[in-house]
């Protein structure tokens, strides 16, 4: 948990206090990879030292198409409903009983000793255990039971935000992991390796931008594929090549988006770190408001910031990979593109000349005019 001081104490805290005073809640929050779970984990071995009864369970995608499938995952086997039990309810009734159900389980355990319930990823939670989890804090709220939520901040639309600014407006605390420090960093890349990174691997580690789960699978990966070498404390690194971890960790963080913003990042990342919407609106043959609504997503995902003139990639991992990801011949049409339409804006050449040259191949007399014209205007 380097560089998380501050968050584990918050949320210590409430295990702290949560045998005395009853209807806690923590709402915690990041993007992908920002250290949620391990977090969860860390507070939840710390209530396990303290007595607590603990109640756990993750949300996921596929668990998305059934109603209460969280809740369902926290009840203990002895507790889960069974047709045809007695009081089984009808079909129709079968929500609200299942709720009941959750919330008895509490107040009995509660009888004996503090409960923690901890419920992550909520931000593929179906709406139905969102709608219980908005009222089952306030129901319990005599009872000794603390409850720590946690999202992921790349879905915006998944309905969790909305949960807990309700929470948050009852009374909820809610922590937002940011990204790491730069001191954290270096001790992240120090307790993997180690050893000390050299000024190469310094820069490098730069790009996941404080995200610990970037981090962690860029120098894991790095040192699977025996691009760093480790001598006398000081880690060296022999090649920059991307991982392939770091490829996944992306596709999985794009995975939960909506499928049309990867063209759209695809294409921006070929035109440069930074771009302007009006040159990826031109490469798609879009207008630029026809965008809009994927461009935000992906900046309340994390993946992009938004300066004066320009967006940019905000992990320069993600960038990268990002580029890679498009297979090369398509990479080389989108510079042939992007090269062409600089020309034929009639500007300077010289920023048409890197892309021309990415793209150019022997007896391309179109990239090698361009190119001539860009290097005269360089002279």
């Amino acid at each position: 948990m380097r560089g998380r001081d501050r968050e584990q104490e918050i949320a210590f805290g409430f295990v702290r206090d949560g045998g005395r005073c009853g209807g806690e809640v923590l709402l915690i929050e990041g993007e992908p990879g920002s250290g949620k779970s391990g977090l969860l984990h860390a507070v939840l071995d710390e209530a396990a030292k303290r007595r607590f009864s603990l109640v756990a369970a993750a949300a996921d995608e596929l668990g998305r198409a059934v109603p209460f499938a969280p809740l369902l995952a926290a009840l203990p086997e002895s507790h889960r409903p069974q047709p045809g039990e007695a009081g089984y309810p009808d079909p129709a009734d079968v929500g609200g009983w299942l709720v009941d159900r959750f919330r008895g389980l509490l107040e009995q355990r509660a009888g004996d000793q503090p409960v923690l319930v901890s419920l992550d990823d909520l931000h593929w939670a179906d709406r139905a255990t969102l709608a219980a989890l908005r009222a089952l804090p306030s129901q319990l709220a005599t009872y000794p039971v603390v409850w720590l939520l946690a999202r992921s901040t790349a879905a915006p639309g998944s309905g969790a935000g909305l949960l807990f600014d309700l929470l948050e407006r009852d009374g909820a605390a809610r922590v937002t992991l940011g990204p790491l420090s730069d001191d954290a960093v270096a001790g992240v890349i120090t307790d993997t390796l180690h050893a000390a990174p050299d000024a190469a691997l310094t820069e490098l580690a730069a790009g996941a931008a404080g995200n610990p789960y970037l981090l962690v699978e860029l120098l894991t990966g790095l040192r699977e594929d025996r691009a760093i070498q480790v001598s006398r404390g000081r880690a060296r690194l022999v090649s920059d090549r991307l991982p392939d971890r770091v490829q996944l960790a992306v596709r999985s963080w794009l995975s939960g988006l909506n499928r049309r913003v990867r063209p759209l990042l695809e294409t921006a990342a070929v035109l440069g770190r930074s771009f302007r919407l009006d040159d990826v609106a031109e490469m798609l043959a879009e207008p630029p408001a026809a965008l809009l609504p994927l461009l935000n997503e992906a900046l309340q995902a994390g993946l992009l910031t938004a300066g004066t003139d320009d967006f940019s990639f905000r992990h320069g991992l993600v960038w990268q990979a990002v580029t890679e990801s498009v297979p090369l011949p398509a990479r080389l049409a989108l510079h042939r593109q992007f090269g062409g339409i600089l020309l034929a804006r009639g500007g300077s050449a010289v920023a048409a000349g890197e892309h021309l040259l990415a793209s150019a191949r022997p007896g391309d007399t179109v990239a090698i005019a361009g190119l001539d014209q860009a290097a005269a205007e360089a002279l």
